[in-house]
């Protein structure tokens, strides 16, 4: 579920600078050419995470999900293997979690659909989202994966682990990217929130609720009348969403969903938001109450692969990271 954050904290400077893998550069005086001793700068990522230690707090940022899965994020990384993956990030980098706040946080879900995926065919399929137009991912030199939506405080990520990994199954990313927190909380959030049920539940239903607001091209509609033709078209030019009032967008959405409903073949979005919520289901299915719970699945589907070493059946929200 969670993949890259951006945090700041009062972390153990000693267990960063002194880390085996991590090799930090400082500053040096224009003046003088001596070394400034803050801030430190990791000069290369370890395990996908970087980090910037100065005076009175160090930022770290990184994919934690790449972080427990080798460099790679197209497995699926469910809340247990995240608080397994939370607590030795901990333990590793000097990390109070309690203590160190979040900044920027990416959370989503991978899910295998039956067609390919294409950066062409993710722009055509992912129209616009609240007027925003889907855009192609920025690539930095790399292979475009798919598209993406900006607002202000929040980026929608879809594109393709197929295409990424090199993958046979068509593994595709749906992920909401918070550049400012407000987008999820008021209040400041911190690393040891991420396994808090009431957080996990606002997300599950933010993520889910993203998906049903997309415009989403479906090209299986029949016996449209001209009209219906016409505003199909409309429908898959990105501007005309721009162009149009909250309220006229809400009209037209709706009078494009009534169209969908009633003329298409293949029922994309439907289904997709059906898989999403299932996947969402599996992923967050070890929530009971106030504790993150191992069904006897998870242990014996986990196990079987090698996934995990699991010491409890049980990680309580409240009590979890008294053991860092």
């Amino acid at each position: 579920m969670y993949d890259f954050m951006k945090f700041i904290g009062a972390l153990d400077k000693d267990v960063l600078l002194n880390h085996d893998g991590l090799e930090f550069e400082s500053k040096v005086s224009k003046k003088t050419g001596e070394a400034l001793e803050f801030p430190m700068t990791a000069k290369r990522r370890y395990k996908g995470q970087s980090f910037q230690v100065f005076d009175n707090c160090t930022i770290g940022n990184g994919s934690i999900h790449k972080y427990w899965q080798n460099g790679t994020n197209w497995k699926d990384f469910d809340l247990i293997q995240f608080k397994e993956a939370l607590r030795f990030y901990c333990k590793e980098f000097g990390i109070n979690p309690k203590e160190t706040r979040l900044q920027n946080l990416e959370f989503g879900i991978n899910i295998i659909t039956s067609f390919k995926h294409s950066k062409e065919s993710l722009k055509k399929m992912f129209v616009s989202y609240k007027g925003k137009p889907f855009e192609f991912m920025e690539s930095k030199g790399k292979e475009v994966l798919g598209v993406v939506c900006k607002l202000s405080h929040y980026q929608i990520k879809i594109y393709s682990k197929a295409i990424q990994y090199g993958l046979s199954e068509n593994v595709l990313r749906i992920e909401i990217k918070c550049t400012k927190m407000q987008k999820i909380s008021k209040l400041p959030l911190y690393l040891s929130d991420l396994l808090s049920p009431t957080l996990i539940a606002e997300l599950r239903k933010e993520l889910i609720q993203v998906v049903k607001d997309i415009i989403i091209m479906d090209n299986s509609l029949v016996g449209l009348t001209d009209k219906g033709e016409i505003f199909l078209l409309q429908v898959a030019n990105a501007n005309y969403w721009n162009d149009l009032t909250r309220t006229q967008r809400n009209r037209a959405k709706n009078k494009y969903s009534k169209l969908v409903t009633d003329k298409s073949l293949k029922h994309f979005q439907e289904k997709l938001i059906q898989t999403v919520v299932k996947k969402c289901n599996v992923i967050t299915s070890c929530i009971k109450g106030n504790n993150v719970t191992l069904t006897d699945y998870y242990i014996t589907e986990l196990r079987s692969k090698n996934i995990l070493q699991f010491e409890s059946s049980i990680w309580n929200y409240e009590e979890g990271f008294s053991k860092l």
